[in-house]
């Protein structure tokens, strides 16, 4: 659908670029091998890549020798993602103003989180060997601010609401941020989306039905997007919206517990704030 023809604040998830630059630069060829002549395919087996080559007409097997990455390897590739965003957002460089944010210590989800363990099903993922200098470098090189006590997402969502929504642009690939009503760039996608505030509530309504596997927050079972989409057709304002979740979680045959309840837990799980230690409430 295009983009903005002027962008005046852009902001970055830093979370997702540190992320994606030090899951990239774990390990790298060998620099000092030297591959053979006549290559004729290459295969990955069990994270090990071999290639297969003719020498003297004989089809011979190698492995292809790998090294750790170091943290300069992992910087270039954070370097290289923030500069492409920087390149593909900022019409304007002059005018703009860049804004990054990174997930501190501390998230107020966790004493929320009451049916299931907020991010509960990340905690034996390993990480990135080189993601603390990745975050290291954004914080000091990019000046990336790092949240205490909520996820960067809430900083983003009260930066994103200081500014004019017709130029503001939130850059990332977490699909939560949605429910913000500016300009989304998924800069792994190279897709841009305009979302207004009648899209963004519809995003988040339709979330407290599904909830979010990513970060462990039980919805309404076998309710996906289409379903929920299908339950909230034709709902324009929040509280229609809003009556429509309570009534939702009243009739699962599945939900035994407080309808109120499990969608203000929800709710507030999956709100990003608008301002600094907003707690979601329902609509009146």
């Amino acid at each position: 659908m295009g983009k903005p023809k002027t962008v005046t604040k852009c902001i970055i998830d830093a979370d997702i670029v540190a992320y994606r630059a030090a899951a990239g630069t774990e390990w790298k060829i060998d620099p000092d091998w030297v591959p053979p002549n006549n290559v004729v395919s290459k295969q990955k087996v069990a994270g090990t890549t071999y290639i297969d080559y003719v020498e003297d007409g004989v089809l011979k097997t190698c492995e292809v020798p790998m090294v750790r990455c170091t943290v300069r390897d992992t910087e270039e590739k954070v370097d290289l993602l923030m500069n492409y965003i920087v390149g593909e957002t900022v019409v304007f460089p002059a005018d703009s103003n860049l804004e990054c944010y990174l997930t501190g210590a501390g998230n107020f989800r966790f004493d929320v989180a009451k049916t299931a363990p907020y991010k509960g099903n990340r905690k034996d993922v390993p990480k990135p060997s080189n993601l603390p200098e990745a975050r290291g470098y954004l914080q000091h090189k990019w000046g990336a601010i790092i949240s205490e006590g909520e996820e960067a997402d809430d900083l983003i969502g009260i930066a994103s609401a200081r500014g004019d929504p017709e130029t503001t642009v939130v850059c990332t690939i977490d699909k939560d941020m949605m429910q913000l009503p500016c300009w989304n760039f998924n800069f792994v996608k190279n897709e841009w989306t305009c979302i207004g505030v009648e899209d963004g509530n519809k995003f988040f309504y339709t979330q407290i039905l599904t909830g979010d596997s990513a970060d462990h927050i039980l919805g309404l079972y076998r309710i996906g997007p289409k379903k929920a989409e299908k339950m909230l057709e034709g709902l324009t304002t929040e509280k229609e919206l809003y009556d429509k979740c309570i009534q939702a979680y009243k009739d699962h045959p599945h939900e035994k517990g407080d309808p109120y309840e499990r969608v203000l837990e929800n709710a507030r799980l999956l709100w990003l704030r608008r301002y600094e230690g907003q707690w979601w409430e329902p609509p009146e």
